[in-house]
């Protein structure tokens, strides 16, 4: 979703990509033993190159009439021009912790995906020098998930039809997010989404 024009929003958001640098991944996931870039790390990439070129992001949580909620992000430039991205925040159980958890996870990623910056990666711990562990006895790399880009087209293309985006996540076995989601499956969902907007 996004303004009728959005040029000088692109333009900006051209500008401010060029200046961002990785975000650090300074936060351990236990479960996975692997680490990844918390909230405050991604603001700290994005912040200043998104302030210096016109740039803003807002983000809120809005109650939906069929029940549950949706976070609602909102990249914005000072002409008056913006991009918004919706997305479930859907909690493993019922409670605080894990509605947190889940909106956490879900402003991580659409930050992420509005902004187009990226993570450090292993390469850049290596570079300084920094002990890591031999890949040989890592497991087996799990399968590449979504990419920000394609979570975003899919996010656009389903708008506000939260019924439809619950419909995907559970189909693909996704607890919290698009990003999730198995990368090979990107076409078969693009087409089963253009197929419903046919309808």
């Amino acid at each position: 979703m996004q303004s009728e024009c959005v040029n000088e929003l692109f333009a900006a958001l051209a500008m401010a990509q060029g200046q961002m640098k990785p975000a650090l991944k300074d936060s351990d996931n236990p479960f996975f033993k692997s680490k990844y870039s918390d909230l405050a790390s991604i603001w700290e990439a994005i912040r200043e190159p998104l302030s210096k070129n016109g740039l803003c992001v807002s983000q809120s949580i809005m109650s939906q009439l069929s029940g549950g909620s949706v976070l609602v992000t909102i990249l914005g430039h000072k002409s008056g021009q913006w991009v918004k991205s919706v997305a479930p925040i859907i909690a493993a159980r019922p409670d605080a912790q894990s509605y947190g958890s889940a909106v956490s996870y879900q402003r991580r990623y659409a930050l992420s995906a509005l902004c187009g910056v990226s993570s450090d990666d292993d390469d850049g711990e290596a570079a300084q020098g920094r002990q890591t562990v031999n890949k040989k006895s890592e497991p087996e790399k799990p399968a590449e998930t979504l990419t920000f880009a394609q979570v975003l087209e899919l996010e656009n293309m389903i708008s506000d039809d939260m019924d439809l985006l619950s419909r995907i996540l559970k189909a693909y076995g996704a607890k919290e997010g698009l990003l999730e989601i198995d990368r090979k499956h990107f076409d078969t969902i693009k087409r089963g989404v253009e197929k419903k907007m046919q309808k």
